[in-house]
């Protein structure tokens, strides 16, 4: 780290190009802000503060999250379009076009108003625990 400086009483050395370039690259890692600052041993809150002062840590912290995704971005089109790699093309599908993986059932059937009755008048003789032979016998008797 390059000059130093003082926050609340602690000496915190100025980034210098080679801590920017490390910056990036753990930025572009998918490392937080936390765990960057952890890496250069200081507390969250000061290297978000040097963050806000220093535009050139900013733009170093932005420049690698950017530059990894789209590499990454790159990387997951060429899959998706190399004929391979189905799954990734449904996934870049999915992701990029709003596409779904929905089944549309139709069925279709003819139902009379006999077909209605006859199940009604079914579904009540087991209702009542009678088949329709009994039901039939009942009538008969009466």
């Amino acid at each position: 780290m390059g000059k130093e400086f003082s926050h609340h009483n602690q000496v915190i050395p100025d980034f210098d190009k080679d801590d920017l370039a490390k910056v990036k690259r753990l930025a572009g890692l998918g490392l937080s802000q936390k765990k960057i600052a952890h890496v250069f041993g200081i507390h969250f809150r000061t290297f978000e503060e040097r963050m806000k002062k220093d535009e050139r840590i900013r733009m170093a912290y932005d420049q690698g999250v950017a530059e990894a995704t789209v590499e990454v971005a790159n990387k997951a089109y060429e899959m998706a379009t190399d004929g391979k790699n189905p799954a990734m093309t449904m996934f870049w599908l999915k992701c990029k076009d709003n596409w779904k993986e929905t089944q549309k059932h139709e069925l279709t059937t003819k139902v009379t108003i006999e077909d209605l009755v006859n199940g009604a008048s079914q579904k009540a003789m087991e209702a009542r625990d009678v088949t329709p032979l009994e039901e039939a016998k009942k009538d008969q008797d009466e």
